[in-house]
């Protein structure tokens, strides 16, 4: 039971978080349907395809791990650890380049509804407007946390190896 928890915790959340992309998808779509010229910008072009990216991303590794799963277990144990190496390396790059993108994603996005409001865009209003605007506020916040904890890190690491220096190599 211990072990579930946090699958079904991690599910949640990924699952929440598709929902609000999902949401943010229909709404860029619908102001493209409705033609709204006040919401013409290349950055509601970059959060479109930045959500299509998204999902594109979970169903890789959602299919990739059903694949090595049913490979290796199934067929030759051997080659599964070839697989998972091919894997492991795509995997990589992905987890690099999309926290790149994720963060011009939240910057772009805030900016962009941000001037919808201010231009009283009327064909942009909507639910799924507010709903991702609050969402992007709430990462740009936890990603700039995670940026200060960081650097705070880095700084208290050197600060720590500079001092065990003076101390232990004279």
């Amino acid at each position: 039971m211990n072990y579930i928890l946090p699958f079904i915790f991690g599910a949640l959340i990924i699952g929440f978080v598709i929902y609000i992309y999902a949401t943010a998808l229909q709404w860029i779509h619908k102001l493209e349907e409705t033609q709204c010229k006040c919401s013409e910008d290349f950055k509601r072009d970059y959060m479109k395809y930045y959500i299509y990216i998204y999902f594109a991303n979970i169903i890789f590794i959602a299919i990739s791990l059903i694949f090595i799963s049913l490979y290796t277990f199934l067929i030759n144990k051997k080659s599964g650890n070839i697989a998972m190496d091919y894997f492991t390396k795509i995997y990589k790059i992905i987890q690099f380049v999309m926290p790149i993108l994720m963060i011009i994603n939240v910057i772009f996005s805030i900016m962009y509804i941000y001037n919808l409001k201010q231009i009283d865009c009327k064909c942009s209003e909507d639910t799924r407007r507010e709903v991702y605007y609050i969402w992007n506020i709430i990462s740009g916040v936890i990603i700039g946390i995670n940026i200060l904890f960081v650097v705070a890190l880095g700084i208290f690491m050197l600060f720590i190896t500079r001092k065990i220096k003076k101390k232990y190599i004279k």
